[in-house]
């Protein structure tokens, strides 16, 4: 998950409706981890960018997507294996592509936006960053659009929740949540209610997620989500 306070978390994840039955689901092949209300589905398909001559070739693309009510939760994840060395800039330009600057390559309107942070997986080594763009798409729909956009280990990673812009599921947690769940594969990372440690492994802090014993009187909440990790947050 993106790099928050845990108080913020469980208050935040307390909160979102009773009906969604979140699970994460583990994608080994594709280096990540992903919360989702109910099963996705996985498609296979060729990223192209709309942005006119691109930098980055057209590219094999995993999408797992799913939909709750009206939203619309999508992780693409493209194979650029092939141009890993231009990562950095292959990332700038999906960026572009996401806000609608598409360099005269097509008719789309450039879409209101706002850079809300940049994310961070883990720590150290093991960091992963990528911007997190709230958009206000000028489509029919005027469809509003959380995204993060990383570039890790040859793979661009296209992260999303969307939903129609005057729907009331707009206000919905269940966006953030989605946002906030995702896991890159690294060693050490996360926090492990299990245990009641957080991340990284082997820094000697007795209050971080290591080999030591839990701080005294310690118990593991009850209902955690299930999932191939089984340390994921409290349902």
């Amino acid at each position: 998950m993106r790099f928050i306070a845990l108080g913020i978390a469980a208050t935040f994840l307390a909160a979102l409706p009773a009906h969604a039955e979140w699970k994460q689901y583990q994608y080994k092949d594709l280096g990540v981890d992903a919360y989702f209300p109910v099963a996705p589905t996985r498609t296979t398909t060729t990223y192209k960018p709309m942005i006119r001559k691109p930098l980055a070739k057209p590219a094999p693309a995993v999408v797992l997507s799913a939909k709750d009510d009206d939203i619309t939760y999508t992780l693409e994840v493209v194979d650029y294996a092939a141009q890993a060395a231009q990562g950095s800039d292959i990332a700038e330009e999906a960026f572009s592509d996401a806000i609608g600057f598409t360099d005269g390559g097509s008719n789309r309107k450039p879409d209101e936006f706002v850079v809300t942070t940049i994310s961070r997986w883990d720590l150290g080594k093991n960091s992963v960053y990528g911007p997190a763009l709230t958009i206000e798409r000028k489509d029919k729909d005027s469809t509003h659009v959380l995204e993060d956009i990383v570039f890790h280990k040859g793979k661009l990673y296209l992260i999303s929740a969307s939903v129609p812009g005057k729907s009331p599921n707009r206000l919905s947690l269940g966006l953030g949540r989605f946002m906030d769940t995702i896991q890159f594969y690294m060693p050490g990372y996360g926090f492990n209610y299990a245990t009641g440690h957080d991340y990284p492994l082997g820094d000697n802090d007795p209050g971080d997620r290591d080999d030591k014993p839990a701080a005294a009187g310690y118990k593991p909440p009850q209902g955690l989500v299930s999932g191939p990790n089984k340390d994921g947050p409290p349902a």
